[in-house]
């Protein structure tokens, strides 16, 4: 009796595998497909939008801000929502092809980001106010830019922080983009955005 009920998991675990194992093979394959598709509109994407080195030329001194990131920073934090959506859409059609639920797939994707959120409160501020700075179009790369009495020019922004050039003794200072938000801040550049 007890060698019939362990031939009898054998069988179920066999016939489970036979089935299971196409599907995650499927799935790992949409997977990779996803993952090379996010690649694919990151790099053709990319193109679109960036532009060549930036030299500043002030006081005989000469600034090269060459970090190929561009000027327009609203198409660079779209291009990086868009890359990461298509890899959790991947992760999504995988799941589901697998034959996992889709209202378990949501209620966990629910308790991860509740539990992300309350862990993340500041790194998640910096993200909304770098999206307030790209809607607002605050600064472009290279700007000449004020806050909180740091002076310099904008080197790189992403969804966290910004990277300026101190105008006066040219070291690199991260910046917040709370700090950015919330603080006065001055754009002696401010023409050549309008213009």
């Amino acid at each position: 009796m007890f060698t019939d009920n362990i031939n009898e998991l054998g069988n179920n675990i066999k016939n489970g595998s036979i089935n299971f194992i196409p599907k995650m093979v499927v799935s790992i394959i949409i997977f990779i497909a996803f993952a090379v598709l996010a690649n694919i509109f990151k790099r053709h994407f990319s193109k679109l939008y960036l532009d060549d080195a930036i030299v500043i030329e002030e006081n005989n001194i000469k600034i090269n801000i060459s970090n190929n990131k561009s000027r327009n920073i609203a198409y660079q934090q779209i291009s990086y929502i868009v890359y990461y959506l298509i890899y959790v859409m991947g992760i999504f059609i995988a799941l589901i092809n697998l034959g996992v639920q889709t209202s378990t797939i949501l209620a966990v994707l629910g308790i991860f980001v509740v539990g992300i959120g309350l862990s993340l409160q500041a790194t998640i501020a910096n993200i909304w106010a770098g999206l307030y700075i790209s809607i607002n179009k605050l600064f472009s790369i290279g700007d000449l830019i004020e806050v909180n009495k740091i002076k310099g020019y904008v080197q790189t922004f992403s969804l966290f922080n910004t990277v300026i050039i101190e105008k006066d003794n040219r070291t690199p200072i991260v910046i917040p983009n709370t700090m950015i938000q919330t603080n006065m801040l001055t754009n002696y550049s401010v023409n050549k955005i309008y213009n």
